[in-house]
């Protein structure tokens, strides 16, 4: 699995942060990301996309996520 930093419906590429077979840690590193670089307090993961099957996606701010992909 791997955890990736994305604009939404934008030209730029997702940024790799980790990868790991362990999708705990990965929600993890997300989440204390979030919480303690971008002060986001609130970490809900919306699973099982309709345009990404498989995916999970945190709201970060504006258009930006952390997608965690297989």
């Amino acid at each position: 699995m791997r955890l990736f930093r994305e604009k939404s419906a934008a030209a730029i590429p997702p940024v790799l942060i980790t990868e790991s077979n362990d999708v705990e840690r990965l929600k993890a590193i997300a989440g204390n990301t979030a919480a303690f670089d971008l002060g986001v307090q609130e970490v809900e993961w919306e699973n099982d996309l309709p345009d990404d099957h498989g995916c999970m996606r945190l709201k970060l701010s504006g258009d930006y996520y952390f997608v965690i992909r297989p």
